[in-house]
């Protein structure tokens, strides 16, 4: 493995959307912030999240997606 960046976000308040079949469901939206590695470097931007499962058999699943834009 190959380290490629760290990334600091800010975030605002988790949204708990509620039970659904599969688990309880909610969002952290991702507000900004940034990232930088030993060759790339850049912007978190706003309007991304986090999405987390807590599934019934109390297993988290998450799915992240994040905008990036870098600084070259």
């Amino acid at each position: 493995m190959e380290f490629i960046y760290t990334a600091i976000v800010s975030i605002a308040a988790t949204e708990t959307v509620g039970d659904t079949v599969s688990g309880s469901q909610r969002i952290i939206p991702i507000t900004g912030g940034s990232f930088k590695g030993p060759r790339i470097r850049g912007t978190v931007l706003p309007g991304a999240a986090d999405w987390n499962l807590r599934r019934n058999d109390g297993t988290t699943v998450v799915s992240a997606a994040y905008f990036m834009r870098t600084d070259d």
